[in-house]
């Protein structure tokens, strides 16, 4: 079973993507604020990470610091990896 994190300040988008993210196996484990984001993946990089990625959103201010972050995460987005090409 792979590992999943679900990051959104809106607890019911957490619950009903929890749900869909269980359904497909994964093991699931919930972020409310950017900064419990970025304390689960100083504990362990998860294989899929979904984050609430509107601008105004905290998530969106922890995703762009964990994905400047060098050693932050294992793996890039696809778009990271387009840009670095550029």
């Amino acid at each position: 079973m792979q590992n999943s994190l679900l990051a959104d300040d809106n607890a019911s988008v957490r619950e009903t993507l929890g749900k869909v993210l269980a359904s497909e196996q994964y093991a699931v484990s919930f972020a409310a604020t950017g900064r419990a984001v970025a304390s689960k993946f100083v504990t362990s990089v998860p294989d899929l990470a979904v984050l609430d990625w509107s601008s105004s959103s905290p998530m969106f201010h922890a995703g762009m610091s964990l994905s400047a972050s060098p050693s932050g995460t294992k793996s890039r987005s696809r778009n990271h990896k387009q840009q670095d090409k550029l």
